[in-house]
């Protein structure tokens, strides 16, 4: 993992967004940044994917993963649950809807570390 990648998987608080087309990384980006976290923190992990590409063994943190459709009715409905669970860590599958973009920086605003996909054609397109 970069040591860039490693110094996100190491904040508190914020927006960790990783864009792109698909196939470009972006879930196995994010599956790392997760590992990484999982070995060097002791805190927790909430997950939300549709469908849950990695699955991850808690080692250091609590990891819970949850799947779109299985877990849950949608990301929003995730994200509204999770913020109620105290977590650390949130990682969104995929920002899809601006309710669910609203969440994830309200997450990111009061004091958790958010990590997301955005699918994207390019940088300009991601902001």
């Amino acid at each position: 993992l970069p040591q860039v990648l490693k110094r996100f998987a190491m904040l508190k608080k914020g927006l960790i967004l990783v864009t792109g087309p698909t196939g470009s990384g972006k879930n196995t980006t994010l599956a790392a940044m997760v590992d990484y976290a999982n070995l060097q923190r002791q805190d927790h992990i909430i997950t939300v994917e549709d469908p849950i590409e990695f699955v991850h063994r808690s080692q250091n943190c609590l990891i819970q993963q949850r799947e779109v459709g299985v877990h849950t009715r949608s990301f929003a409905a995730a994200l509204r649950s999770a913020l109620r669970e105290d977590p650390d860590i949130i990682l969104v599958g995929e920002m899809r809807d601006l309710e669910t973009i609203e969440l994830a920086l309200t997450a990111a605003a009061t004091g958790h570390l958010v990590f997301a996909t955005l699918h994207t054609s390019s940088a300009a397109k991601a902001v």
